[in-house]
């Protein structure tokens, strides 16, 4: 593509600020193409093989617009909670997604961080103040050490059942706690929470059903389909 023609694109798809979650307008079929290339090559450059295989193509396209903020499927205000067999490559595709937004759009409110469940909890169970005191760091989970602001995060491995190193920690309080101050966060300032997960929402048996019904308020449902990807 010609770089006058490369120019125009970013400037007419670019917002200046944040105020919403739309960062460009993929009605505009030329700056559609142009960042979706930039993110399948981005994806190759991760990901031996990658493909975008046909049973997921309106999946992708369906988040690739919420990303960009454009209206479609899936509610602008909720997060994404991605389901689907084992190894099918959900958390590498929310590892691009984030390493995507960070690269192109670092203004905008909708790039997060990646997170798994083991991390919540190795953090948990290790963290102490300097008088050997348990801190409370599920807030590391939900506020920055540096701004103080809510963070916009995805969990990968929701659901997941952890093995015997956390003897003597109650893992299902953990995550429940977790996931009820990021309702929290949701519900005051509007911070988004994602997830991955092997298991449908029915499925899962490590939280409350008070934080189930509170997942129906928070995330969009989507299933990510396919073959296990792991050799």
């Amino acid at each position: 593509m010609e770089p006058k023609k490369i120019s125009q694109i970013m400037a007419c798809s670019q917002t200046s600020k944040s105020t919403d979650y739309k960062i460009c307008d993929l009605s505009n079929k030329d700056v559609e193409m142009w960042y979706k290339s930039i993110f399948y090559g981005m994806a190759c450059n991760r990901i031996k093989d990658f493909k975008i295989h046909a049973e997921n193509k309106e999946t992708l396209n369906a988040i690739f617009s919420y990303f960009h903020g454009n209206k479609g499927t899936l509610d602008l205000n909720k997060g994404i909670y991605l389901f689907g067999d084992f190894g099918v490559g959900k958390t590498s595709l929310f590892s691009i997604f984030s390493i995507y937004l960070s690269s192109l759009f670092s203004f905008s409110k909708n790039g997060f961080g990646n997170k798994s469940i083991e991390e919540v909890i190795e953090s948990y169970k290790n963290e102490k103040d300097e008088r050997g005191n348990k801190r409370n760091s599920i807030e590391n989970f939900v506020f920055s050490d540096n701004s103080g602001l809510p963070i916009q995060l995805c969990f990968h491995e929701i659901g997941k059942e952890i093995n015997e190193k956390y003897y003597g920690t109650d893992v299902n309080q953990v995550v429940n706690t977790l996931m009820m101050r990021r309702y929290d966060i949701f519900q005051k300032h509007g911070t988004r929470t994602h997830a991955t997960s092997n298991y449908s929402p029915n499925e899962l048996k490590c939280f409350d059903r008070a934080v189930l019904d509170r997942f129906k308020e928070m995330f969009n449902f989507v299933e990510w389909k396919g073959d296990s990807l792991r050799i």
